[in-house]
């Protein structure tokens, strides 16, 4: 069966993006697609250089209106946005949000945990004794207070710690996964697979990883293919492989967002 291609997790020129919610348009129509969604970072306070901006964001939903009015009945556009854990938002004013979760504080300044390998290293020695789950437990229970706290319609790169593959993904790291991931799926049953990473020749394979992937299943849970794009070259990135691999591991179906709501597409 052919792949249904529409992404929703969207970085435009409004946020950290390279480019515009019209050229990001443009090259879903051009490859096929029948929905796109524009999922720009939501302002943090303290480390927002990344995002729309504070006090932007009514203007940054306007502008995705904008452009949703001008290809209104010949192509459908979502407004969303990227909502961080430390972050505020109208949630009124969105079609649909992704939960994520960038950064952990330390002594009161944001680390990134996807700031680079080295960075990720430099916080397990400094701040967590030598010991890699430490961050992990830090990073988990951000994720698991923000889908509580805010119910997010799609849990965004949920494996986001593990970007650079900066510790060994051992039995403790998947202790902690596991089980914050079974607290999640009580408020939050839906998950990107997000070839972000992939697409820019950091991983090999898309979050969240096979082994969360399985249990996300198991616990009924959904998923969306997520090109987590930043340059519009990669829309729909990996897709195909990606759809190949939930088959293997035993999804059905795909869900993807309708203006009528979520849907599932048939694997």
């Amino acid at each position: 069966m052919e792949l249904i291609k529409s992404n929703l997790h969207t970085h435009t020129t409004l946020s950290d993006g390279e480019h515009s919610v019209e050229e990001n348009v443009e090259t879903a129509i051009e490859r096929g697609f029948v929905s796109l969604g524009i999922s720009d970072h939501s302002y943090v306070d303290g480390d927002g250089d990344y995002t729309i901006g504070k006090g932007n964001e009514e203007k940054y939903v306007s502008e995705v209106r904008r452009v949703i009015k001008k290809y209104e009945g010949t192509f459908d556009l979502f407004c969303g946005a990227e909502v961080d854990y430390y972050s505020e938002i109208d949630r009124s004013l969105y079609d649909y949000i992704i939960g994520s979760v960038h950064t952990v504080k330390i002594e009161g300044q944001h680390r990134g945990v996807d700031w680079g390998g080295e960075y990720t290293q430099g916080i397990i020695r400094d701040f967590c004794g030598g010991d890699h789950v430490e961050l992990c437990k830090m990073y988990y229970e951000n994720v698991m207070e923000h889908a509580e706290k805010n119910k997010p319609d799609i849990m965004g790169h949920f494996d986001l710690v593990t970007k650079f593959h900066s510790f060994d993904e051992d039995e403790r790291y998947y202790d902690v996964a596991l089980g914050a991931l079974r607290e999640v799926m009580k408020h939050v049953k839906r998950f990107e697979v997000n070839t972000g990473a992939v697409a820019v020749n950091i991983r090999k394979d898309p979050y969240p990883s096979k082994i969360l992937l399985a249990e996300i299943l198991r616990l009924g849970g959904t998923v969306v293919l997520s090109a987590d794009c930043h340059n519009r070259k990669h829309l729909g990135f990996g897709f195909e492989e990606a759809a190949k691999m939930l088959k293997e591991i035993g999804f059905t179906s795909i869900d993807r967002l309708t203006k009528q709501g979520f849907v599932s597409d048939p694997l």
